[in-house]
């Protein structure tokens, strides 16, 4: 060891990225008394990850500037400023190993968060299944304890916009829970829930989400479903199950999902012409369909068990037609089963307002 502090300024490119450090070090010994300001550029977060023998994403381009500080048991990041392809942050961070497992502590703020930036979508292609089989990563949530609290001004899922976004996650002991996880969709509060137990076997998990008055067509494009309705009204979600992977969580989930909502719209033009009379269609320019159909109500509830989803609630009613159902769907194979009924409110001698019978893979 040395009793006086060595002076320390470095700059390095390599593969696409630049780094900056200029400080000093009170030690020889690397991670002791080190104190420097760094200035990290890169054009992927994924080069670095194979350098250090981690895996990341891949991302977009990105910057990182702040000061490092490092004692004997503790790392801390303060003045963090980044970016990350259209993302921002700014906090600090600090990893005190002292203790048997690391203890990480974040406090992040945004001015807006996009979610393609760390999690690209990816292609499926047509034979793949709709719930991928992604790993679980319940040795990472043994390896360490954090407390972490993430403020976003904007975030964004897809072309969705969310603001105020809200983000507490505490990990203790390989049990991980998110709470509150709260955001806002236009003016309504949506809230969620996260706990996954990674102590057993195969990790429990158990998520939650709350909305009320909810544009409940952003909420559904944000998930990736559909982005042909919309409207506001209350969405009820409750799900539980365990396994290694979330195919296999979802295979013996239980709980249940449920959207109770007004006044909408379906953005499709041909939906009312199910409703339609045949020979007026054929003999009048009612086949010009509308550019959508307006909806006023919409009622279904899913209920859950064993990976099964079923639901005798299903009910949707427009100006023109009010349709009900039944359905179930087998989340270990994806199967789906339904019977959609439809009943036009001005029923014609000829109409075309038959039950569709729907049977497949989701």
């Amino acid at each position: 060891k040395s009793s006086v502090s060595l002076p320390i300024k470095l700059a390095a490119t390599f593969a696409g990225h630049s780094l900056k450090a200029e400080g000093k070090m009170a030690d020889l010994q690397i991670g002791q008394g080190l104190h420097v300001s760094l200035d990290i550029k890169g054009d992927n977060l994924q080069t670095v990850g194979q350098l250090l023998q981690i895996e990341l994403p891949e991302t977009g381009a990105y910057e990182f500037s702040g000061r490092l500080d490092a004692t004997d048991d503790e790392y801390a990041f303060t003045g963090i400023k980044g970016k990350l392809g259209k993302s921002d942050t700014t906090g600090m961070l600090k990893v005190n190993t002292s203790q048997q497992r690391p203890v990480i502590t974040a406090n992040l703020s945004s001015i807006a968060l996009h979610y393609d930036d760390v999690f690209k979508p990816q292609q499926r292609k047509e034979s793949d299944r709709l719930v991928p089989d992604l790993a679980i990563p319940f040795e990472f949530l043994k390896s360490f304890d954090s407390l972490i609290d993430i403020k976003a001004e904007k975030l964004y899922i897809g072309e969705v916009q969310y603001h105020d976004f809200v983000f507490h996650a505490t990990l203790n002991d390989g049990y991980l829970q998110v709470e509150p996880f709260d955001s806002t969709l236009g003016s309504a509060l949506v809230d969620g829930a996260l706990h996954i137990d990674s102590r057993q076997e195969k990790p429990a998990i158990k998520f939650s989400l709350n909305s009320k008055d909810t544009n409940y067509g952003e909420l559904l494009e944000s998930f990736g479903i559909t982005d042909k309705v919309e409207g506001l009204g209350d969405v009820e979600m409750s799900l539980q199950g365990s396994g290694l992977t979330l195919r296999e969580t979802l295979a013996n989930s239980a709980g249940y999902i449920q959207l109770v909502a007004g006044k909408g719209i379906i953005k499709e033009p041909k939906f009312d012409l199910w409703a339609a009379g045949l020979v007026n269609t054929m003999l009048t320019s009612a086949w010009e369909t509308k550019e959508s159909a307006s909806v006023q109500c919409i009622v279904g509830r899913f209920d859950i068990k064993d990976g099964m989803v079923t639901s005798d609630t299903l009910m949707l009613d427009t100006t023109e037609i009010t349709v009900a159902g039944t359905a179930s769907i087998d989340l270990k194979t994806e199967k789906i089963d339904a019977l959609i009924q439809p009943a036009p409110k001005n029923p014609s001698l000829i109409s075309m307002a038959n039950p569709v019978k729907l049977t497949g893979n989701m």
